[in-house]
């Protein structure tokens, strides 16, 4: 009778692993790489979770406009002026389902026209 107790206490227990050293191993933040983005001089209407306004941003002088639907911490966007941006863009590990899986982060403003 004490095995048939034992067995399954046992399984319930093992079951109970702590998982986080394997977890801090793969959600180790990184340092990121550096872009530069050449931002529009006017927000435009976008739809993410609800309509709203978006920067619309490019690589390449010589690009395509694409909507940017995130913030750049530490970058403060005013309407009418084009900005060259430096920022630094790092993976956010295991984003919910509804967030973006990279954050921009500015580095400097190079130009503002």
């Amino acid at each position: 009778m004490k095995k048939f107790i034992a067995i399954p206490l046992f399984l319930l227990l093992a079951g109970c692993n702590d998982a986080t050293s394997t977890e801090s191993a793969n959600t180790a933040p990184s340092t990121g790489t550096t872009k530069t983005l050449l931002v529009d001089s006017q927000l435009h209407d976008c739809v993410g979770v609800a309509p709203m306004k978006c920067m619309k941003v490019k690589e390449l002088p010589s690009g395509e406009w694409s909507l940017f639907y995130q913030n750049i911490d530490g970058f403060e966007y005013k309407a009418g002026t084009e900005y060259t941006l430096k920022v630094n863009v790092t993976d956010i590990p295991n984003p919910p389902a509804d967030a973006p899986s990279v954050k921009y982060t500015l580095i400097e403003v190079v130009d503002k026209k």
